[in-house]
């Protein structure tokens, strides 16, 4: 018989908590997997959000599905009645086991650009506090200034807490940040935060296309123009490394190989570079 897989339609697979718990308990008196995969393909859409909120990266993104959905089901074996609701139960369960399915396999994980940014204005602010008001800011003072909700804030420390690698724009972005004045102040403090909303959506553009060129002066040029292609440095257009592989003609291997070895070329480059910092 084929798997339901492949004969039951997600998109119309919608089920309350009765529904589930009811093809749940058939699961238990019949031992048949199929009623497993009726509830697991009912929260599809809900494994995808999951996927999507822990990374930006495309070549990523299927791959945390696919194991959404297999941690769902390992989820929906132990579960029992007295645990409470099969969607939160499941949520926990996915959380936790992504985490640990990113820092074994996700090598190039890739956090989406917005928390990254609020990880890397909450370090300049936290930096700035204690150089003029010896204050270390709490997560609610930093989340104030940054005009996000706490919650927002802790998601993105969270997600940085478990990134494997350095991403090219943390590199980016660290040296500026941390490449200090003998009085512990980034240099160009005002070019770098020219307003008090610390402009959020442009940090990362226009002021470091000078500094982004002399990172890449450290690589080779065939590490360069693969890296410039994935993380779209020119046109703005991330690719994946099948697409940056098609533009260069050469395998996605290789095109792997040559950003792995540059983005390290970069790192030992960069003098004093602290990937531990306090936040």
């Amino acid at each position: 018989m084929p798997s339901v897989l492949y004969f039951y339609s997600s998109s119309e697979a919608t089920l309350s908590y009765e529904q589930q718990l009811n093809y749940h308990e058939k699961y238990l008196e019949t031992g048949d997997i199929k009623f497993l995969h009726i509830i697991a393909n009912s929260l599809r859409k809900f494994i995808t959000f999951r996927a999507k909120k822990l990374t930006d990266n495309p070549d990523d993104l299927l791959d945390l599905i696919e194991e959404g959905y297999l941690l769902t089901i390992k989820a929906l074996k132990r579960y029992k009645k007295n645990k409470g609701m099969i969607t939160t139960f499941v949520c926990t369960a996915i959380d936790r086991g992504l985490k640990r399915y990113i820092n074994n396999n996700c090598k190039n994980f890739v956090i989406p650009e917005k928390f990254l940014r609020y990880i890397l204005i909450a370090c300049h602010i936290q930096d700035f506090s204690m150089v003029s008001e010896n204050h270390h800011l709490s997560d609610e003072e930093i989340a104030d200034r940054l005009m996000i909700s706490i919650e927002a804030y802790q998601y993105a420390k969270k997600l940085y807490s478990i990134t494997p690698i350095l991403s090219l724009e943390e590199i980016i972005s660290f040296q500026h940040f941390y490449t200090s004045t003998h009085d512990g102040l980034p240099p160009n403090y005002q070019d770098v935060l020219p307003c008090v909303d610390y402009d959020v959506e442009n940090l990362t553009t226009n002021q470091y296309y000078d500094k982004v060129d002399k990172l890449l002066n450290n690589t080779t040029k065939k590490q360069r123009e693969a890296i410039i292609i994935r993380y779209g440095l020119e046109d703005g257009q991330f690719k994946t490394l099948e697409k940056t592989a098609e533009i260069l003609g050469c395998n996605r291997q290789n095109v792997d190989a040559l950003i792995k070895n540059g983005i390290k070329r970069i790192r030992n480059n960069i003098p004093n570079l602290d990937t531990q910092r306090q936040i």
